[in-house]
């Protein structure tokens, strides 16, 4: 299966054929209306299959509001009028947008999903006029997107709300599109998963959803800490290289709090 959708994308600062390609990725929501808990590897497959551990695929935006992204992620150095881009930026910039148009008001978290794949859009549809070879040679195959984003939090209404969006290609194959929606609700064990999707599957979802954590873990954290095993499953079970390394988790409850319960020294808090 080719695992665009996976993409990690650096383009090389001085010479852009000879572009980087980062692949391997699986990100893991939990959601519910009391919840949203997010578990994410951190690995990175360079073009030569060089091994990088150090990619950050969860950010909590402004302290409670959650993303997680995997695909084409970031970009940079391509050509002077293509713009470098890195999604979780790009999300916090949408953040700050909505933000400031109500600074009294909590963020309306489909806005923010709308503008960042407004961003998104034209930094891929910019990239496919400046550089039509390289837009071609990293579209995905259909039903495979460019790059795919959970996007959760406290919405203005009180409520915990969750979209996925999506950067795709189209189907003349020269733009991408994107598109969002709201998540009512994840799979069967309320298990939303970006990336590698063949990885986890059913199966394993369902034995991480009947699997209970040691004596000592507390209730309350029974959900990510199942969020981080089917991650660690997941790695477990994958007969490649493409996920692997340490697990990033991030779990945000109803009354607005959020707690990091692994995070690597390179992935900022906020």
């Amino acid at each position: 299966m080719r695992l665009l959708s996976l993409v990690l994308l650096i383009f090389c600062l001085i010479d852009p054929a000879t572009a980087q390609v980062e692949h391997g990725s699986i990100g893991v929501v939990y959601f519910t209306q009391e919840k949203i808990a997010a578990a994410a590897d951190s690995r990175g497959i360079l073009a030569k299959r060089e091994i990088d551990d150090s990619i950050c695929k969860i950010a909590a935006l402004g302290g409670n509001i959650i993303f997680v992204s995997t695909g084409i992620v970031r970009s940079f150095g391509l050509a002077p009028l293509v713009p470098d881009w890195d999604n979780i930026e790009a999300a916090r910039e949408a953040l700050a947008k909505i933000s400031g148009q109500n600074p009294k008001m909590r963020p309306n978290i489909a806005k923010i999903a709308n503008e960042w794949i407004g961003t998104m859009e034209a930094n891929f549809n910019i990239m496919a006029r400046q550089k039509p070879d390289l837009f071609s040679q990293y579209s995905p195959q259909k039903p495979e997107s460019f790059t795919v984003g959970l996007l959760g939090g406290l919405d203005a209404d009180g409520v915990l709300a969750l979209f996925q969006m999506k950067i795709d290609i189209s189907d003349s194959g020269k733009r991408a599109e994107g598109r969002f929606r709201r998540v009512e609700k994840c799979g069967p064990y309320n298990f939303c998963i970006i990336g590698a999707q063949d990885m986890a599957t059913e199966a394993a979802q369902k034995e991480v959803a009947e699997w209970n954590p040691t004596e000592t873990a507390l209730v309350e954290d029974y959900d990510i800490l199942r969020a981080i095993r089917l991650v660690e499953l997941t790695i477990k079970q994958h007969t490649g290289d493409d996920v692997g390394g340490k697990i990033d988790a991030v779990q945000l409850v109803r009354d607005g709090s959020i707690r990091w319960y692994r995070r690597k020294e390179n992935c900022p808090p906020k």
